[in-house]
């Protein structure tokens, strides 16, 4: 199994899935591994932020492009989350 690089964490449903369509088109082959990219879903609330609910996805070390996915991920308000 793949280490998890990174964590992101989104406050919306709406920018999960955004952030999701979007690295299906344009990083189709990570999308469906979860050794590339793992999408938890709801995660409970984030105090870190403040946010009531959000949503998790990890960018693991067998990603073919993390910087791109970390983009897409801030693209749609993803923030870092650092565990």
């Amino acid at each position: 199994m793949a280490e998890r690089r990174s964590t992101y964490v989104f406050p919306t449903d709406s920018d999960y899935n955004d952030a999701k369509d979007h690295i299906y088109r344009l990083m189709s082959s990570d999308y469906g591994d979860s050794n590339k990219i793992y999408f938890y879903g709801s995660w409970g609330s984030c105090s870190k932020f403040g946010w009531d609910n959000c949503y998790r996805a990890d960018i693991c070390s067998d990603c073919s492009d993390a910087g791109m996915a970390a983009d897409i991920f801030r693209e749609h308000r993803g923030r870092f989350y650092d565990m």
